[in-house]
């Protein structure tokens, strides 16, 4: 037994309201000072509880040495009554503690408070085991079925709890099978690969030793014995009580799919930077071939131009030439120019770097762009023997406009080659009217219309796209490349206009292009 200082020493210490120890035959081997002063004991000579009690007019705790230990009781002295405990001292001594009632209560009270608040339910029993057991089962149960893999071990590198994720992948049933394992014995029973468990245990040791977090740090390959491959990032926490490392925590991430992602990232990445090479070799080498084709093909049609426009002058001053014979040859003339003015810009549009998909926007006479898009088929028109009109009264008011001229003006030289390409008979009409307009911008709408072949119902939904064609032309369609219609959408887009049209086969099509443009504030010809 221990003596009566270190006793009183240790006692005097305690949190309990009283505490007071005592021998079978009730002799007082000691006490600590809440329970001296409640006893109003404060020297050592009286040993016997029962005679001092008498003498300090104090009603004893107990009269006689309890037959059952772990037994509780109240008592109420004067206005305060007290819960006591007797246990167990040892074989020949009790202990009994006392705690005031009135502070148990508002401990006991507001330790339900505490339950309810951490579990979101009410307590089903309320005294003191009850209320801290939900409170341990509580987070016993949230540890336990965390997301990741979760663990914890003392400061020997015992392991002292998991997850259940973390039995899963050791193949463990219960957490009794992980308690106070080792590193290296979790690589024994999960067949790691060599210096793993030794990977682990340095991490570790530099936040047991170091008092530091250790955060996503990536851990090394961990090979299954499937054949599989996982990789994990792990955060090492150290677990601090009273300023004292006693351990540390770890959660780990499976971040095995995000690798591989990663890494199919990287190779379609590769794969893009590949292409992206290609194809600024391709053009680059497109680009030498549009110059060192640029003069071979520009030569020749700037003499076909000069030629046509020397040969009508010649012939003009020579002979006297009926109407149609002189549209004929001013129609030479013109499609030639036009041909090599088309060329030039085609050549310049298709150098890299002057390549751009912006539409431009500069002041321009819409009439007389309408005029020679008309004028340019004019010919063609007449050689199939069509009936080929232009009506464009409705843009007498308003003829200088800002926007891509270029665009208009190729999308309607499309429109209406098509429509005198596809009709063999009958007519073509062009009409330009404005639907909308104010001070500053103006809805005009181009429409084309013809009685020629007709689209298939079948082939409506395609006919804008690229290299779709009405009829093949080894089956007896018209020669082309299918790029005519796909270019005008494509232009209307850029213009933030758009293309639509109405057809039938064996009986013509409508084609109409919308597109938005800015007045000019400049209405003169100046």
């Amino acid at each position: 037994m221990e003596n009566n200082i270190t006793l009183r020493s240790k006692l005097s210490d305690s949190d309990h309201s009283l505490v007071l120890i005592l021998t079978k035959d009730l002799s007082i081997i000691s006490m600590n000072k809440n329970c001296q002063v409640f006893h109003k004991y404060y020297t050592d000579e009286e040993k016997n509880y029962i005679s001092h009690c008498k003498k300090a007019k104090i009603a004893p705790i107990l009269t006689e040495y309890p037959k059952e230990m772990y037994t509780s009781f109240i008592k109420t002295y004067t206005s305060e009554k007290y819960i006591f405990d007797i246990l167990p001292w040892n074989e020949d001594s009790i202990l009994i503690v006392g705690y005031n009632a009135n502070e148990s209560e508002s401990l006991r009270i507001d330790l339900i408070n505490k339950v309810k608040k951490i579990t979101g339910s009410k307590p089903n029993k309320h005294d003191f085991n009850s209320l801290f057991s939900q409170i341990i089962m509580f987070y016993e149960y949230l540890l336990f079925n965390m997301p990741g893999n979760v663990y914890w071990l003392d400061k020997n590198y015992k392991m002292l709890g998991c997850n259940k994720n973390i039995l899963d992948f050791l193949g463990l049933s219960t957490l009794d099978e992980f308690i106070g394992k080792t590193y290296q014995e979790l690589a024994d029973i999960a067949n790691w690969q060599e210096g793993l468990a030794e990977s682990f245990q340095k991490d570790d040791t530099l936040v047991l030793e170091g008092g530091q977090p250790i955060i996503s740090k990536n851990e090394p390959p961990i090979y299954m014995p499937d054949g599989s491959t996982v990789y994990y990032v792990t955060s090492r926490v150290p677990i601090n009580i009273n300023r004292q490392i006693t351990g540390l925590m770890g959660i780990s991430v499976d971040v095995t799919d995000l690798k591989e992602t990663k890494a199919q990232l990287e190779n379609s990445l590769e794969e893009i930077e590949e292409a992206i090479k290609i194809r600024d070799k391709t053009l680059d080498r497109y680009k030498q071939f549009v110059s060192d084709q640029e003069h071979d093909i520009r030569t020749p049609l700037g003499n076909l131009a000069s030629c046509s426009e020397y040969l009508l002058s010649a012939i003009k001053s020579r002979y006297t030439l009926d109407d149609e014979l002189l549209i004929l040859l001013e129609g030479v003339r013109d499609s030639s120019k036009e041909i090599l003015d088309y060329q030039h810009s085609l050549l310049l549009g298709l150098r890299k770097d002057n390549m751009s998909d912006q539409a431009l926007c500069t002041r321009f006479n819409l009439r007389e762009i309408v005029k020679r898009a008309f004028k340019v088929n004019l010919v063609s028109a007449r050689y199939h023997h069509l009936d080929y009109t232009l009506n464009y009264d409705e843009l007498t008011s308003k003829k200088y406009f800002l926007g891509d001229w270029k665009r208009i003006y190729q999308s309607l030289v499309d429109l209406l080659s098509n429509a005198i390409r596809f009709t063999n008979e009958g007519t073509v009409n062009f009409e330009v009217d404005i639907l909308n307009h104010n001070k500053n911008e103006a809805i005009v709408r181009f429409r084309v219309t013809d009685t020629g072949i007709g689209i298939a119902e079948e082939k409506q939904d395609d006919i804008l796209e690229a290299f779709v064609k009405t009829k093949a032309s080894n089956k007896g369609g018209v020669r082309g490349r299918g790029l005519g219609l796909f270019r005008v959408n494509q232009y209307a887009l850029d213009m933030n206009g758009e293309l639509r049209f109405v057809s039938k086969e064996g009986k013509g099509s409508c084609f109409t292009l919308v597109v938005p443009l800015k007045v000019s504030l400049d209405q003169t010809d100046s």
